[in-house]
C-alpha cells in the first residue's frame, strides 16, 4: 500500500500535501502495526490464562474412596493393627474420645473416621502425601489439613494424660544421671 502510494507521489504533480498524506498513513500504519501487536499480546495472555486456570481436567471419580478404605481395613481381621498401629476397637474409642472431648470435627468432604485414618498412617508407616492421595483419593492440600487437624487435637488430649508424677521434677532417671 504504501509502494503504491509512493509511487503515486513520486510523479511529478506532488507538493507538500502528498507528502502529508504520506506521513499520515504512514502513522497509520504504525499504529494498526502497534494495535495489531497489542491483540496479539493480549490473545497470548488470555490463551496462557485459559489454559492455567481454566482447561482442567475432567474431575477423579475413584473406584473406592478413602472412607471406603478406612472401613474396609477397620473391618479385615488384623488390617488395623497393620495399617493404623492399634485394633479396630481402639481405633473407634480413640475416634470418639477425640470427637466428643477435643473437638475433632468433620468437614463437607471427609469424615472424621477417615481423617484419623490419614493421621494414623502417616505416623505409622512415614507414607508421604503424595502417597496418601495415591490412597484417600484427596488433595494434598486437605490431607496436609486434617493431619493438622488431627495433630491439634492430640496434643490438647495429652495434656491431660501425659504428665509427670512430680512437676517440681526433683529427681533425675538413673538413665540421664549415668549418660
Amino acid at each position: 500500500m504504501l509502494q503504491l502510494y509512493r509511487s503515486d507521489c513520486s510523479g511529478s504533480d506532488t507538493d507538500d500535501s502528498g507528502s502529508d498524506d504520506y506521513e499520515q498513513i504512514s502513522k497509520a500504519v504504525s499504529l494498526f502495526r502497534s494495535n495489531q501487536n497489542n491483540v496479539f499480546a493480549t490473545a497470548l495472555i488470555a490463551a496462557k490464562y485459559y489454559m492455567t486456570y481454566l482447561d482442567k481436567n475432567e474431575g477423579r471419580t475413584p473406584a473406592q474412596s478413602g472412607f471406603a478404605w478406612t472401613m474396609e481395613i477397620l473391618a479385615t481381621p488384623g488390617g488395623s493393627e497393620k495399617m493404623f498401629r492399634m485394633s479396630a476397637t481402639l481405633f473407634y474409642q480413640l475416634h470418639d474420645l477425640l470427637v466428643s472431648k477435643y473437638g475433632l470435627q468433620s468437614s463437607i468432604h471427609m469424615n472424621t473416621i477417615e481423617s484419623l485414618a490419614i493421621f494414623l498412617v502417616v505416623c505409622g508407616h512415614g507414607m508421604s502425601n503424595s502417597a496418601l492421595h495415591g490412597i484417600f483419593k484427596h488433595s494434598g492440600e486437605t490431607i496436609s489439613r486434617k493431619i493438622e487437624d488431627v495433630l491439634i487435637c492430640l496434643v490438647s488430649m495429652s495434656e491431660h494424660y501425659i504428665r509427670p508424677i512430680d512437676p517440681n521434677f526433683p529427681t533425675t532417671h538413673s538413665r540421664i544421671t549415668n549418660d
